[in-house]
């Protein structure tokens, strides 16, 4: 079995690589190794010549392209992690080369187009006679560009529309006066979908009840609005406009409604819910917090108004409605609807 060439001296051409620093980190891994950048002259010496190119793809990532003299070529991609790429790289195309040489790994491609520079010279001419009246016309052979490393695969195109199943709790504080602070606690459930640009419409029921003397004021508000969200990365903003009914009532008959009966109020707000996602093989799962602003009223001939909870004759012991900001937590559970229809019997994409 005859025993795989050397390789002697490799041409390199670098993006985004500092040469020098590579140049330091492979002398110590291949001080044999004769190292030239490209436009540079290669050192003549035995064995095989080899064209490098390094092209930095991303701040961890970089393409690797060695092409030997015979044609072999080999693609590798390198992670630099959080540290400088010449050592990492440096490493990479040392155990490459001593593969290579040490005849263990396998070309990617074979009789790929070789750079001229690393080209083996051609043979010289022989001599002859030629009479003086002919004239010799000399070709230059086509320059081949050099191959680019294969792109590596690109990411799996996001849904073009999501359904997630919101869950969220909190607490409501009035802001207007009277009786602005605590108005209670709050929990609810939502249906959001969202299509692959941003866009979003909103749908969900709230509950929220409090103390009030000795009875409990309950109120349930059903809401649905549309918004945009904001992604980058992992992270998401959604902003969503919400318009609403609420019903309220107080069980008992100690404590009465001053100007104002148990109507429904009629309301709106903006919600805001900063948060991130986490995605699972089958459904992706989201977790951040809920801001929202509303206004609501009993609507009247005067417009809307806040009904006021007391004993007759007293002070005011709670308030239904007016101006609140309402604060909590939710996590929901994102679903992709046209999965199924994309996807084959063994999990191949349709």
């Amino acid at each position: 079995m005859v025993p795989a060439p050397t390789i002697a001296g490799a041409l390199v051409r670098v993006e985004g690589v500092e040469f020098a620093d590579l140049e330091r980190a492979l002398r110590v891994r291949l001080p044999s190794l004769a190292l030239a950048q490209q436009g540079d002259e290669l050192p003549a010496r035995d064995g095989l010549r080899a064209f490098v190119d390094l092209r930095r793809t991303s701040p961890t990532q970089v393409q690797v392209a060695l092409i030997l003299a015979d044609g072999r070529a080999y693609f590798r991609v390198v992670d630099t992690a959080d540290e400088p790429p010449a050592r990492p790289v440096a490493a990479a195309l040392a155990l490459l080369i001593a593969a290579i040489e040490d005849d263990s790994v396998a070309p990617d491609q074979r009789d790929v187009p070789v750079p001229p520079a690393i080209a083996e010279p051609p043979p010289q001419p022989v001599q002859s006679d030629v009479p003086k009246d002919t004239f010799l016309k000399k070709t230059c052979p086509e320059v081949q560009p050099c191959p680019r490393p294969p792109s590596p695969p690109a990411p799996p195109p996001s849904p073009r529309l999501e359904l997630g199943l919101v869950r969220y709790d909190g607490a409501s504080f009035g802001l207007d006066r009277p009786l602005a602070g605590v108005r209670g606690a709050m929990f609810g459930l939502g249906l959001d979908l969202r299509w692959r640009r941003g866009a979003i419409a909103a749908v969900e029921v709230r509950a929220m009840v409090a103390p009030v003397d000795r009875h409990t004021l309950a109120r349930v508000r059903v809401a649905a609005g549309a918004g945009f969200g904001v992604r980058v990365r992992t992270f998401e903003l959604p902003i969503v406009g919400l318009v609403g009914v609420e019903w309220w009532g107080l069980p008992g008959g100690e404590v009465s409604v001053v100007r104002a009966s148990s109507r429904p109020l009629i309301g709106g707000g903006l919600r805001l819910s900063p948060g991130f996602w986490l995605r699972l093989p089958a459904v992706a799962v989201r977790a951040g917090a809920r801001a929202e602003l509303w206004a609501s009223g009993e609507p009247g001939p005067n417009g809307p108004r806040k009904p006021l909870l007391a004993r007759p004759g007293e002070a005011a012991l709670a308030a239904v409605g007016g101006v609140e900001l309402n604060l909590g937590i939710e996590v929901g559970v994102w679903f992709d609807p046209g999965r199924r229809r994309r996807t084959g019997p063994k999990g191949q994409v349709r």
